[in-house]
């Protein structure tokens, strides 16, 4: 301290003699804008401070701001505050980390009007300013003569409305051009690698575009024509609807890795299924399931399939029908219609099989179905019972969760006294119709898990 105090003079004056040497050593700390230049003015020797006005440009337009240095204790203070870490308030922590990391942020006051703070080292070539309010965060970054500020994703939808579909919200960054009124829609991935040949959000145009299509707007009719069409198979915050500039209109479920395309036969066909959507959704059974979409080979309409998400289930009565719901999770299965056998058949996977019976379960009725000439509860018990459904290897949680759920559809009894068993109470399930309850339902899934426990125990840990 002693050394600094002796030598605290000399600086002085050397800066006083080099005051371009000095805004080199400032900018060590407190880089320029891009191609922007300071010059340094006013400069005053007040005591231990080195006093100035530095004029730059922050790449919006010039300002001035005064720097004072402190030749003792080396103390920087740019419009009276000094250089340090980045505050983060807890309501913009997740801001921060989504576009920056974990990583601490060094600062120094930002010379951008509205703005609070700069980061000393630039981001993936970018100068970033960033200014808090009472309820809010703005972002900015600069390079060269490109100018953006960072939106929030939350501006682009309510409750129960999106101005954009999922796939461009949750998985994507918004960056606003001020100069042209458009928004960049980045993917996480390469949210720094900013350019025009991602989406493109053209608010003045009420365009949404990229370099190869067009996308459907999410209030448009066309739109919401085609959200029928998947309806419980997939929401529609999931649905990207969009018309290339040389083809047919297109949905893209960007999570369930499938596309769909209109097809010389006007309906919707997938190249990764290899199948359309059948404008005839009967498939003979599972009546009354709402979650699915019966498809058909092109080239052979009498090959059909359906298509379920893998989900929990969630069942109510109508008017003594059941109505079925499998709730959209990011996954599906794919059964086949085998009308030559009559059943339904799935890949040898346990998930599968047992969503199989499942859904023939709780779609049961008094009637049998065309497909398989029995009611869903025979159906259900003939295959809970075949070697197929007997496990091989323990059973994961998944299986076991579909199989609980089947056996939910045998009444609970309830005896009294309860060591005598002299009376008997049956509880039903009142959301369900009498039909899909059954005596047999409990008894089979307790055998099948019963093998899985016993196979436990010969799994390797």
């Amino acid at each position: 301290m002693k050394l600094s105090y002796r030598l605290s003079s000399l600086v002085r004056k050397s800066i006083a003699s080099a005051p371009d040497t000095f805004g080199i050593a400032i900018m060590t700390v407190w880089p320029e804008a891009d191609g922007r230049p300071r010059t340094i003015s006013s400069l005053q020797l007040k005591s231990e401070w080195v006093i100035c006005e530095i004029q730059g440009h922050d790449g919006w337009e010039e300002c001035m701001q005064t720097v004072q240095y402190n030749t003792c204790t080396g103390l920087l203070l740019v419009d009276n505050r000094p250089l340090g870490k980045l505050p983060k308030p807890p309501e913009h922590t997740e801001v921060l980390t989504e576009l920056f990391g974990e990583q601490a942020l060094l600062t120094h006051p930002s010379d951008m009007p509205g703005m609070d703070y700069t980061l000393t080292v630039k981001h993936r070539g970018y100068r970033i300013d960033i200014g808090y309010d009472s309820s809010s965060i703005v972002i900015r970054a600069t390079k060269g003569q490109q100018y953006l500020q960072f939106i929030h994703r939350s501006k682009f939808k309510s409750r129960d409305a999106w101005d954009l579909p999922g796939p461009l919200l949750n998985d994507c960054v918004h960056w606003l051009d001020p100069r042209s009124g458009k928004v960049l829609i980045i993917p996480n991935a390469d949210k720094w690698k900013i350019g025009h040949h991602y989406w493109i959000l053209d608010i003045q145009n009420r365009s949404c575009t990229n370099q190869s299509s067009r996308l459907v707007d999410t209030y448009s009719p066309l739109f919401k024509r085609v959200a029928r069409i998947f309806s419980g198979f997939e929401e529609r915050m999931h649905l990207l609807v969009f018309q290339p500039h040389t083809g047919h209109l297109s949905v893209e479920i960007r999570r369930l890795q499938l596309l769909f395309y209109v097809n010389a036969r006007r309906l919707l066909e997938s190249p990764q299924l290899g199948s359309e959507i059948d404008l005839d959704q009967d498939a003979g059974t599972w009546y009354g399931l709402e979650s699915k979409l019966v498809l058909r080979n092109p080239r052979d309409i009498q090959q059909r399939s359906i298509l379920t998400p893998i989900g929990p289930v969630e069942a109510k009565q109508i008017d003594n029908n059941m109505l079925v719901r499998m709730l959209p999770s990011g996954r599906y299965g794919k059964f086949v219609i085998n009308r030559h056998l009559g059943r339904i058949e799935s890949a040898p996977e346990p998930m599968l099989l047992y969503m199989k019976a499942q859904l023939h379960a709780y779609t049961s009725s008094a009637f049998p179905d065309p497909l398989t000439e029995r009611t869903g509860t025979e159906e259900a018990l003939q295959w809970l019972n075949s070697g197929i459904c007997q496990p091989w290897s323990p059973l994961h949680s998944g299986p076991v969760t579909v199989l609980l759920k089947i056996a939910q559809l045998t009444p609970q009894h309830e005896y009294y006294p309860t060591d005598l068993k002299v009376m008997k109470m049956d509880r039903w399930d009142v959301s369900l119709t009498e039909g899909v309850q059954h005596e047999m339902f409990r008894p089979v899934v307790k055998q099948i898990l019963s093998i899985s426990a016993e196979l436990q125990s010969f799994a390797l840990v």
